[in-house]
């Protein structure tokens, strides 16, 4: 410890060895094994904290594509690995009315996206009071109407 004491104050190990190992009855060996010891906890340290901050940049980016899809704007999140013209080309599709049957309701859950077609008039066929989103198990009261009116 007291050699460590000795690095530190000359400014790390990255110093190199310092005098004063003999006095404190280390050969030059032991010395610079303590001096490439120290160099090895200070590269796994910091290798451990670029892994901790590039997790933590992962999920940050996550929890922005999750909440943008939770508020129903998937077309504004970038991708991992998407280029411009991809989102572009996303966007155009997203903008396009799906085709479907004359008096069709489109029933769409707004927490995951999943929709349901149901024919005007049978939709209490369907869509009872107790009805759950079967892909995220959301209530009823998540589900938007996307009727287009003929």
């Amino acid at each position: 410890q007291a050699y460590k004491d000795v690095l530190a104050a000359a400014g790390g190990p990255e110093e190199g060895l310092q005098p004063g190992f003999e006095v404190l009855g280390l050969t030059q060996a032991e010395a610079q094994t303590v001096v490439d010891g120290l160099l090895e906890e200070k590269r796994l340290a910091e290798e451990e904290a670029a892994r901790i901050a590039a997790e933590k940049a992962e999920e940050e980016r996550v929890l922005k594509i999750r909440e943008a899809a939770w508020k129903g704007m998937q077309g504004e999140v970038k991708t991992h690995g998407e280029t411009e013209e991809d989102r572009e080309a996303r966007k155009k599709k997203a903008k396009k009315e799906p085709e479907r049957a004359e008096g069709t309701h489109e029933y769409e859950c707004t927490m995951c996206g999943y929709t349901l077609f149901v024919a005007r008039g049978r939709e209490f066929k369907f869509f009872g009071d107790d009805y759950k989103c079967p892909q995220c198990g959301a209530d009823k009261k998540y589900f938007k109407d996307n009727a287009v009116e003929a």
